[in-house]
């Protein structure tokens, strides 16, 4: 009755996901010809971050000026968006028509659509925790919770005849299982502090949400992976390609550089102050996505997956997640994993719930897995690479 139960679900979200988009394309549509101007302000010497679109990135090199990066309707909610429209008919012998106006980026009017679609598919109530109960049974965490716990550690709890796999104090894995939670019960916000009313997720990162929609999947991983080696003190090993390839390293900020709309500039603030930390991540997240994360991670066997380590699809949009524990069962060897993630719109860091029987938990399986939010075909796992 569990693998049929299982099935369902898995079919139902499968359905949902594709009417969503479905839900959605007219707005994407609208917006899919609009182009987005990097505006750079030299008296002030900041940049003003262009919008991601699909995650589709800009060209950054040290010769072309003012790169242009795709809307997705998502980051950087002020941005002035420049839309030129040409029609242009020899044979007919018709005008050109220029047309140049300014448009601001908002997020709720983009799900009046999705919204309208869940309410109609529950029943007008919205309550899709109550549908999944409804017909599938109770879903939710298949472990003990402890809600004074205030890390992933101390917060999840094992099923039984497991045990977290063993790692070292201060290291990487250890990093990423001592994250901070907020407190438990605590829901997933929007970057524009929106509630987000359908989440399936265990427990909430404590971290502090930009205004922007920037911090997303794929920068969630890269970020992850920043905040432990600046921890550290470790700047130089600290950095990330953007989509064109370039490389982007912390240490440029430290010295003195910004990457701005013409490459590289110096006689900035020098130092690995937050505030100069906070601004290379937001250009990070801005330049980087799916696509240059696939391409950077090292591919690496299931069997030797380990904390850390990143599940990635890459596309328009495509997905990450990131590893946040891992446990072992002491007699069969079978390992489960915990994933962490960021989502799109932009929003709360959070650690998601599983479909298996040990969620959140998710076996560890050399085949495609998924949940209600996301799925990954066989293969999808990669690491870091040393720097």
């Amino acid at each position: 009755m569990k693998i049929r139960r299982d099935f369902y679900i898995v079919i139902f979200s499968q359905i949902l996901f594709f009417l969503s988009g479905c839900a959605t394309t007219s707005q994407a549509a609208k917006t899919s010809e609009q182009v987005k101007v990097v505006e750079i302000d030299e008296n002030e010497k900041t940049v003003a971050l262009p919008v991601k679109e699909n995650e589709t990135k800009p060209t950054v090199t040290n010769e072309v000026k003012n790169p242009v990066k795709e809307s997705s309707g998502q980051k950087d909610s002020t941005t002035k968006a420049t839309v030129t429209e040409q029609k242009q008919n020899k044979q007919e012998t018709k005008k050109t028509e220029t047309t140049t106006t300014t448009k601001t980026i908002t997020t709720d009017s983009d799900y009046d659509d999705l919204d309208a679609l869940m309410a109609w598919l529950l029943g007008g109530d919205g309550d899709m925790d109550g549908f999944y109960s409804a017909v599938f049974g109770q879903l939710g965490p298949a472990v003990d919770i402890n809600p004074k716990g205030m890390t992933v550690e101390t917060r999840i709890g094992l099923p039984e005849g497991y045990e977290r796999v063993p790692v070292k104090a201060g290291s990487y894995e250890d990093f990423y299982r001592k994250l901070p939670l907020k407190p438990d019960g605590t829901a997933v916000y929007y970057y524009n502090g929106q509630k987000k009313e359908w989440s399936c997720h265990v427990a909430v990162y404590d971290f502090p949400q930009l205004k922007d929609d920037l911090l997303q999947c794929a920068d969630a991983c890269m970020k992850m992976r920043a905040e432990y080696y600046y921890s550290k003190g470790e700047y130089n090993k600290i950095g990330f390609n953007a989509e064109s390839g370039v490389y982007m390293p912390f240490s440029k900020y430290v010295d003195g550089y910004r990457l701005t709309g013409s490459g590289w500039k110096g006689g900035y603030a020098k130092g690995a102050s937050r505030e100069i930390f906070d601004e290379y991540l937001r250009v990070v997240y801005s330049y980087a996505s799916t696509r240059s994360l696939a391409k950077e991670l090292l591919p690496v066997k299931i069997e030797d997956l380990k904390i850390g380590d990143v599940f990635v699809k890459s596309g328009s949009p495509g997905h990450s997640v990131f590893v946040t524990d891992m446990a072992v069962n002491k007699k069969t060897g079978q390992k489960i994993m915990l994933l962490g993630q960021g989502y799109m719109p932009a929003q709360d860091l959070h650690i998601v719930e599983s479909m298996d029987d040990v969620s959140p938990w998710f076996y560890v399986k050399d085949a495609s897995f998924g949940c209600e939010e996301f799925s990954f075909p066989k293969g999808s796992q990669g690491r870091w690479p040393e720097r």
